[in-house]
């Protein structure tokens, strides 16, 4: 097994993101992001940055590049 290898079929994992995507979209669960307090909200085609969190990371990887 590699380190990315959870041992879940595809077909688990795409049943899983479709229960969480739902569980999102009802207000059950919040966005990953919601925890590090990172403005986001869910849209037809995902989920979408605030302008104000998009600069501030833009700001961080200019002042902390990673490669």
């Amino acid at each position: 097994m590699s380190d990315h290898d959870s041992g879940l079929s595809r077909e688990t994992m795409c049943a899983q993101a479709r229960r969480y995507f739902d569980a999102m979209c009802r207000g059950e669960v919040r966005p990953a992001l919601y925890y590090t307090e990172q403005e986001q909200r869910l849209c037809g085609d995902g989920i979408v940055e605030s302008d104000d969190t998009v600069r501030s990371k833009m700001r961080s990887k200019e002042l902390y590049p990673q490669g």
